[in-house]
């Protein structure tokens, strides 16, 4: 987190460029989209597969996430998602890094040891 032009979205920017068809831009609504629906098409999410770094560019101020969802990207597991108009439900294997820009300082309500030492917080400011 930091303020605007603190270099949060260039350093992100080598990042993605150096990982190539590695990395992954995901939508600002990605990880916050989600219900209680375990069959919801998640059509972006099947693009996680094999990639070892995903990130979110430019988060609001009031983003709730889904800790569930997070949970399952950094837990290096097996994530199930359906495409859009499609029955069949895809496996996609998470083993990367999930990076998620903002001005603000992100807020989860959560009381787990383990979710939280996988969060790293790094202030641009």
């Amino acid at each position: 987190n930091g303020p605007p032009n603190g270099g949060k979205s260039k350093t992100i920017e080598i990042i993605h460029n150096l990982l190539g068809e590695f990395s992954i831009q995901l939508a600002n609504n990605a990880l916050s989209c989600f219900d209680d629906h375990p069959k919801s098409a998640s059509p972006e999410m099947l693009e996680l597969n094999n990639r070892r770094f995903a990130f979110i560019p430019d988060l609001g101020e009031k983003t709730k996430f889904d800790i569930q969802i997070i949970k399952q990207i950094l837990g290096d597991s097996n994530l199930k998602f359906r495409k859009l108009h499609c029955n069949v439900i895809s496996k996609v294997k998470s083993n990367g890094h999930l990076v998620l820009a903002s001005n603000y300082y992100p807020t989860f309500n959560l009381n787990d040891s383990t979710l939280e030492s996988k969060i790293q917080i790094w202030d641009f400011s």
